[in-house]
């Protein structure tokens, strides 16, 4: 996927200066966001914004962003260096279904490139603090800023005729992407700097690209003399997950909406906050040798682990778990019957009109306590309040059974989730523990006993190729959950099966060992009838201990929501399989990221 921006780098030569093909960059990876709403501190600080973001990095995000008392109280990051405290976000990608026109997340994860070299001139760490955007949420056809026209995105492997690529705008012709990383979409930052403070209302004042830049050369070069403090230059991708979405669109339709109601691609942006520590980036640019400007962090292949003592380097399982609370409260996973924030879709070409009325704007954030004023509904007018009462699900988007919602008279399709006037809150919720997650038994209405022997773990030969019933402690394959303080896997928490699996009614262990499988991990975990857990390994300090063997009158007795044969833990209570070693390379979850597929 670089091929073609060294190509950019080296064109121009007048304006251009030589870029090394390796070593000259480092890579962050995030397949996990800290949290995803309408939130945006660098255009709407202290507000609810008008769409939602996914948003990457540590768990000191807010929408008050500040780097001292805020980002640098970060306890954890979804990107791997323990002293980047900094946030990443961009628009939250929607399948917009062709048959009922409804609206659901599409999975998404982040890669992103560090260019460090010194080859045109030196670069200076960003401070901390550093505020810049790249792109336009507003615009819907092409413009002059080099950064708008640097969007392209990619269909790794498409289905029927192989990898689809387009500038600027979203690409039709495939009906899915099986070469990974799936659905790209990815966008250069500008890094030209003039000392001065970023202003929402001049966001793209202090920062500019480098002399004679466009979309195709948005990536190195000299600065020009009015942004001459030459910043290390940030290159997003986007990768999205489409397996949820086989089979409910051809390849003549055009599926995918940015959060902003943008259909077309070319309102695709991204946001950064620097809060990396200082010295940190300085230390990895300085130059260890004048004669090639080679800096210390110089690495063949960009992964950027190498750079940074082990220590010094969140795993992969505790980068899954840094977790932000959401703090508006409504649904933004779907299906929904209309986006989030009331934004509807706006194809251009002229530029698009901000939408208002839909509680974004200033807002009390609720920190705890106390009561909400009710806030009228974007839906027939009705009112919602945040507390115990709250129709939202803070944020989960989850929903156990097809239904059908009253939304001002007007009833929505069934299986579709009503687009909700959203209520700002806090975390509290009566079916959330201590730590944030799902207590085991959130409803204590709800049965799946499986008391007659009905249900069981599903043999080998229907699971996933390699997989089997982890039997080592316990022949049951059933292990004591602790829950709390950690989960007994811990890669991906609670897995949303109406998100990957909609209206099929929820997980099954077979279902749930396949998501863990193509996420990449080695283990799966099911529990409570309707729950499922992936990791790699048993969650540091905590002790696998088998049901079977603790004279306790504990056990796996759930059957599962997804199919009644299959049974899928109990309470407390966690069935586990686990993928045989060596029977295929793990795709994700390694460390390893793999940047240079297809083109």
């Amino acid at each position: 996927m670089k091929a073609f921006h060294l190509l950019g780098l080296l064109a121009n030569a007048g304006l251009y200066c030589t870029v090394k093909a390796e070593g000259a960059f480092f890579v962050l990876g995030s397949y996990t966001t800290v949290v995803s709403e309408r939130v945006d501190p660098l255009l709407f600080p202290g507000q609810v914004s008008p769409h939602v973001h996914n948003i990457f990095g540590g768990d000191g995000f807010d929408a008050n962003w500040d780097y001292d008392t805020k980002a640098s109280k970060s306890t954890c990051n979804t990107v791997g260096p323990k002293r980047d405290h900094s946030n990443y976000w961009f628009p939250r990608w929607y399948f917009h279904n062709p048959s009922d026109g409804s609206y659901t997340a599409v999975p998404a994860h982040l890669q992103i490139y560090y260019h460090i070299d010194h080859d045109c001139s030196y670069r200076e760490e960003f401070p901390p603090g550093f505020k810049m955007m790249s792109g336009n949420a507003m615009l819907r056809s092409q413009n002059d800023d080099p950064g708008t026209n640097s969007n392209r995105y990619i269909c790794h492997g498409g289905e029927p005729s192989g990898d689809v690529s387009q500038y600027g705008y979203f690409p039709k012709g495939f009906t899915m992407c099986n070469k990974y990383p799936g659905f790209s979409g990815e966008i250069w930052f500008p890094f030209c700097w003039n000392g001065e403070d970023f202003d929402p209302n001049n966001p793209t004042a202090h920062v500019t690209f480098a002399e004679g830049a466009t979309g195709l050369t948005a990536g190195g070069g000299r600065c020009p003399s009015t942004h001459s403090r030459r910043l290390p230059q940030l290159f997003m991708e986007f990768h999205h997950d489409l397996d949820m979405f086989q089979g409910k669109y051809s390849a003549t339709d055009q599926p995918w909406v940015l959060a902003s109601g943008d259909n077309t691609g070319w309102g695709m942006h991204a946001d950064f906050v620097s809060g990396w520590e200082p010295g940190v980036l300085a230390g990895l640019m300085k130059i260890v040798n004048p004669a090639t400007n080679q800096t210390a962090c110089f690495v063949g292949d960009g992964d950027a682990k190498s750079c940074f003592p082990t220590n010094e380097f969140w795993s992969e399982d505790e980068k899954n778990d840094c977790k932000v609370d959401p703090v508006v409260d409504e649904q933004v996973d779907g299906p929904l019957s209309a986006l989030p924030g009331c934004n509807t879709i706006q194809s251009g070409v002229a530029t698009a009109t901000l939408q208002t009325g839909c509680g974004n704007g200033p807002s009390t954030f609720k920190t705890g306590g106390g009561d909400m004023t009710a806030i009228p509904s974007a839906q027939g007018g009705n009112s919602v309040v945040a507390g115990a009462s709250s129709i939202a699900l803070m944020g989960t988007g989850s929903i156990s059974a097809p239904v059908i919602m009253q939304t001002g008279g007007a009833a929505v399709a069934k299986g579709v989730m009503a687009a909700s006037q959203p209520v700002v809150t806090g975390s509290s919720n009566a079916n959330l523990n201590s730590n944030h997650v799902p207590n085991p038994n959130p409803d204590p209405n709800f049965s799946s006993d499986s008391s007659d022997g009905s249900c069981s773990a599903p043999s080998s030969s229907s699971l996933t190729p390699g997989w089997s019933l982890y039997t080592q402690s316990s022949p049951s394959g059933c292990y004591i959950d602790p829950v709390s303080p950690q989960r007994l896997l811990s890669g991906v928490n609670l897995a949303n099966a109406e998100i990957m699996f909609p209206g099929q009614g929820g997980w099954s262990s077979t279902r749930c060992v396949a998501y863990c499988d193509k996420k990449g991990y080695s283990m799966a975990g099911t529990e409570y009838g309707g729950q499922c857990f992936c990791g790699n390994d048993f969650s540091s300090g905590v002790q696998a201990q088998a049901a079977d063997t603790n004279g306790q009158e504990k056990k796996c007795d759930k059957c599962c929501e997804g199919d009644g044969k299959e049974v899928c833990g109990g309470a407390g209570m966690m069935t586990v399989f686990r993928k045989e070693r060596g029977t295929g390379a793990m795709r994700r979850n390694t460390g390893k990221y793999r940047r240079r597929v297809g083109i």
